[in-house]
């Protein structure tokens, strides 16, 4: 599951060798926050997005932020870490009436979010033109 920032309970060692993965870029359009998601982060331990978890959430500690769009142009399809991240943000949101947004879904992307029935909780859009318009 994923953690609110606190101690991780492992310690990484890096060294020059190794590659940063990114699984998310983060962008700001006002009291907007963009999410790409880069890459199936279900192919990674949580470990390895857990840096960028918290990352995230920090930026949510700002009261400003009302909205995120959650972009998959990036990636045909997600795992589960992904629903559970869409689901913690929009909880994180709904104390401030925010929105969340999903776009670019692939179709096998839109079969997910119909089954996990996010498209009951929020809007699924086709770019993020249309998603920015909407908010």
């Amino acid at each position: 599951r994923l953690r609110s920032p606190g101690k991780r309970s492992h310690s990484y060692q890096t060294t020059r060798d190794m590659k940063t993965v990114h699984f998310l870029a983060v962008e700001r359009r006002g009291p907007t926050l963009i999410v790409s998601v880069l890459r199936n982060v279900g192919c990674f331990s949580h470990e390895e997005f857990h840096d960028e978890w918290n990352e995230l959430l920090a930026k949510f500690d700002d009261p400003s932020i009302q909205n995120v769009i959650l972009d998959f142009q990036r990636v045909a399809y997600f795992g589960s870490i992904v629903l559970e991240m869409a689901l913690h943000l929009g909880r994180r949101l709904e104390s401030r009436s925010g929105r969340v947004v999903l776009c670019n879904l692939s179709a096998f992307g839109s079969e997910i979010m119909h089954a996990a029935r996010f498209d009951r909780l929020w809007p699924i859009v086709d770019n993020l033109d249309r998603a920015l318009e909407i908010l």
